[in-house]
């Protein structure tokens, strides 16, 4: 333990960069777990590995973004008597992220979190990653205390679209733009930073062995999307052959069909859904 102690005040420099970084628009946001750290490389060689992983392991990539508003975040001051006023914190620092569009199933999964804490790393729309420095190899996501949907319209009016935006509510801002960390990729992550989707395997009729998958919110046919990749026996449980044809999925099965986590269909060429539980 120091037997003395640093100001800190001090340690600090205020020359600018010969090329001066200049963030640009965000177009993900990714949610991960509070304890979760990732390797510095790991964005460019596993991001949809990450999404795909088996809980408490996966990160949620939520995008596309098409506004920001912060509000917050400033310097908070108190005065004694005819003293100078000195700094006593920073204000609660929320970040409102508009979406390009409205979609019903973000809005109810963003509503089930209510105050879960988690963190947010964010990547722009030129592959940069920004978060807070863990070690000089790894990062993490600045800590968010609250996330939830807000500026919410459910339905088009004569003006606008339907509409929503996600808030982000800073656990402690000073600690968060103190350690920020930004990282480049070579590789097209916001083309690769995509959510899971939850959808359900439905039969086609009461009876028989004809399936459809479909999204849970909205009821989406994706059969057709996935066609031939969901036609392999090893995406499904309880599946002894599964054939598709005319847009139905034909499965044979020793019990109730359904499909492997989203890890063992990421390895099996299936991508960006997961069977509602």
């Amino acid at each position: 333990m120091k037997k003395y102690r640093d100001c800190g005040s001090e340690t600090f420099n205020t020359g600018s960069s010969k090329c001066p970084f200049v963030p640009d628009y965000v177009k993900v946001i990714v949610l991960t777990p509070e304890d979760m750290v990732i390797n510095d490389d790991e964005f460019e060689t596993r991001i949809e590995e990450m999404i795909h992983a088996d809980r408490p392991g996966r990160i949620y990539p939520i995008g596309q973004v098409a506004e920001y508003a912060p509000s917050g975040g400033e310097a908070q001051t108190s005065q004694q008597g005819y003293g100078p006023s000195q700094i006593t914190s920073y204000s609660e620092l929320i970040e409102v992220w508009t979406m390009e569009n409205f979609d019903e199933g973000l809005l109810a999964n963003l509503m089930k979190l209510k105050n879960q804490r988690m963190r947010a790393l964010f990547i722009d729309k030129n592959n940069v990653v920004y978060g807070q420095s863990d070690t000089d190899a790894t990062i993490k996501g600045y800590l968010i205390s609250s996330i939830y949907p807000s500026s919410v319209q459910r339905y088009k009016t004569s003006g606008d679209n339907a509409s929503m935006a996600v808030s982000l509510v800073y656990d402690d801002v000073e600690k968060a733009w103190l350690e920020t960390k930004s990282l480049q990729a070579d590789v097209d992550l916001v083309e690769k930073a995509k959510g899971l989707v939850w959808v359900d395997v439905e039969k086609t009729e009461s009876s028989g062995t004809s399936y459809r998958v479909v999204e849970h919110y909205g009821k989406y046919n994706l059969t057709t999307v996935y066609g031939s990749l969901l036609a392999k026996s090893d995406v499904w449980n309880n599946a002894s052959a599964v054939e598709y044809v005319n847009g139905v999925l034909n499965i044979t099965s020793t019990g109730t069909p359904s499909l492997k986590s989203p890890s063992a269909l990421f390895e099996a060429g299936v991508k960006g859904i997961e069977q509602w539980t």
